[in-house]
């Protein structure tokens, strides 16, 4: 028996080229591939590449989520983002509840993973919408961390976090809420 998979790749800075799209669209039957992003959804099967090699060749943001589990993972460029002021953010006690930043030659990957203990529920296509988490990517190239301080603070106060719903709820109201003035970054202790 399977589940449902789906995973979401995005660009951010710049689209797809043609060959890019051709090969993008070459990595599986189950993609629909635009010049801005891909979706690969699997009721049986899944996807046989990594993902955070798709991410670092082709694409800026990625969502991936099956049943119980979410990862969302942004390409950021090294030249663009403080490294330093990342790590206090990072959290690593279990494989699959983790902030991670990987270095890929010259991007850092930030890996976002949430797991549902009670193996959250039937999750379908929509349900997700990576454009809704894009805008976190500017966030922290712009040095404002309060989306992983929220992050952060999920792990270390609930084992395995809040999950991918109540968190981009909570992101995308933060957000909204201080749009007029940049606030500071917060720091975890």
């Amino acid at each position: 028996m399977s589940e449902f998979q789906c995973y979401k790749f995005k660009t951010i800075d710049r689209p797809l080229s043609d060959s890019e799209r051709r090969e993008v669209d070459g990595l599986s039957s189950h993609g629909q591939v635009s010049s801005t992003s891909a979706t690969f959804t699997y009721q049986y099967g899944s996807f046989k590449h990594k993902p955070e090699t798709v991410l670092e060749k082709y694409f800026d943001a990625m969502l991936y989520s099956p049943f119980g589990h979410e990862a969302l993972m942004f390409r950021l460029p090294t030249k663009l983002v403080d490294e330093k002021a990342l790590k206090p953010y990072l959290y690593g006690e279990e494989y699959y509840c983790h902030i991670d930043l990987l270095k890929r030659g010259e991007y850092l990957l930030l890996d976002i993973q949430f797991d549902e203990e009670e193996g959250g529920g039937w999750m379908e296509e929509d349900d997700y919408d990576l454009g809704d988490l894009t805008p976190l990517r500017d966030d922290i190239l712009n040095s404002d961390y309060r989306a992983l301080y929220l992050a952060w603070v999920s792990f270390a106060q609930h084992k395995g976090g809040m999950g991918m719903k109540i968190l981009r709820t909570k992101m995308m109201a933060m957000r909204m809420k201080t749009r007029i003035a940049k606030p500071r970054p917060c720091h975890p202790i």
